[in-house]
């Protein structure tokens, strides 16, 4: 196993900046996803660490080790391209054994190691045939089986599942996570799907034009994003801008508006731009600042109109109702601004709906 490092890395083409700088580590043993939309840089920073490409700037690391000038076959990597890249005058075996002409397998023993293999991505009995024969998710197995036939240091995955349907998908990232648990090999995971990302990672890097915009555990990039970018790109969120109006004490007690001075408290009343309201939120802006935070949808509750009036109501007309089995999904228009909320699955709402979040929901940008 290795761990993998970049420092300051830039890839230019021309004039033309494609990546960086970049600073990432990936611990030893480690399932790290690169997670971003197209076009930011994402397979360009795979390739750099697989040493299809050279950084313009920067250094790239395995296992404590320099990589420049280091060529792919020196590396230690094995490496799952998207379109699995298999040999079509090639049986499955063949395939799987492909690298073992070129190193030793381990044990020794080429056939058992294929046997091995085979057996741990599901394919027993499947040796003698053509790749041609093979569903989509069996290829997918082929080709992982083949990066991991020389017992690797590092498994570098570019977009894997992009090309299955979406139960196939599902199951077969399991069974990645599954096999990367099993052998213990440090694993760079690149995809555009959120979803998978924090499904299978240890650690998750989201990316946009370029750059790394967060580092963090699939709970703490959800929970806490750190950018408006990473709020807006991991799974659904409601974003909000405003004025801070004055400071409120945890009791509830207005702490000085002016701000001369006084100590700040833990929430603030937040003047919406978006939205004709005011509410109360869990930041640390001083009087007068301009502040953005982030509401997740299963974060608001409905407002069932009985009782004390609830914290940071807010109203809308209702555009768009979505059952999703476990809850439901409304669409609110907010005298312009759409506002995403999940609510139970048994949840029926019409017309004018009032929705509301606590203080604590509040994720600042």
């Amino acid at each position: 196993m290795a761990d993998v490092g970049l420092s300051g890395v830039e890839k230019r083409y021309g004039d033309t900046r494609a990546l960086g700088p970049v600073d990432v580590d990936v611990r030893d043993g480690e399932f790290f996803t690169l997670v971003g939309p197209s076009g930011c840089g994402k397979t360009t920073t795979l390739r750099l660490v697989a040493g299809f490409e050279e950084p313009t700037a920067g250094e790239v690391t395995i296992g404590g080790r320099s990589m420049a000038g280091v060529p792919p076959e020196e590396r230690d990597v094995g490496v799952v391209p998207q379109q699995y890249a298999l040999f079509p005058h090639m049986d499955v075996r063949e395939n799987v054994g492909y690298a073992l002409k070129f190193r030793e397998p381990p044990g020794g023993d080429a056939e058992a190691r294929i046997d091995e293999l085979l057996d741990l991505v599901g394919l027993t009995g499947l040796g003698d045939r053509d790749p041609e024969d093979l569903s989509g998710g069996q290829r997918q197995r082929v080709a992982l089986a083949r990066a991991l036939a020389p017992s690797p240091d590092l498994l570098l995955l570019d977009e894997p599942m992009s090309a299955l349907d979406a139960r196939l998908r599902e199951r077969l990232r399991r069974e990645v996570r599954s096999i990367q648990r099993e052998l213990g090999v440090t694993t760079v995971y690149v995809t555009h799907d959120q979803e998978e990302a924090l499904a299978i990672s240890d650690r998750v890097a989201v990316m946009h034009d370029g750059r790394v915009e967060q580092v963090g555990t699939p709970r703490e990039v959800y929970d806490a994003p750190a950018t408006r970018f990473a709020a807006a790109f991991v799974g659904e969120n409601n974003l909000f801008d405003g004025e801070v109006v004055e400071r409120v004490s945890t009791d509830g007690v207005t702490a000085a508006a002016d701000g001369g001075g006084s100590e700040r408290s833990s929430f603030a009343r937040v003047r919406l731009d978006s939205l004709d309201a005011t509410v109360t939120v869990a930041h640390d802006g001083a009087v007068g600042e301009q502040v953005a935070f982030s509401v997740r949808p299963e974060s608001f509750a409905l407002d069932s109109g009985s009782g004390p009036p609830p914290t940071n109501r807010v109203e809308g007309r209702l555009r768009d109702t979505e059952f999703l089995g476990t809850a439901t999904r409304l669409t609110l228009d907010c005298d312009g601004y759409t506002l995403v909320v999940r609510v139970g699955a048994d949840a029926t709402p019409e017309g004018r709906v009032a929705v509301s979040f606590p203080p604590e929901a509040a994720r600042p940008l």
